[in-house]
């Protein structure tokens, strides 16, 4: 029970890491389109 419940809780955090990583990657395009549209100066959120 114990192993099922860590296995279950280690998948969790795997996949908010993952969303984390979707998100900022969105960000980062959005970013790029927009620095396209203002003649290409890519600005980042660093």
């Amino acid at each position: 029970m114990f192993i099922k419940s860590s296995v279950i809780l280690l998948y969790i955090q795997s996949l908010l890491t993952e969303l984390k990583n979707d998100s900022r990657k969105n960000e980062v395009d959005l970013i790029d389109l927009n620095s396209a549209k203002n003649g290409g100066n890519p600005v980042t959120p660093f």
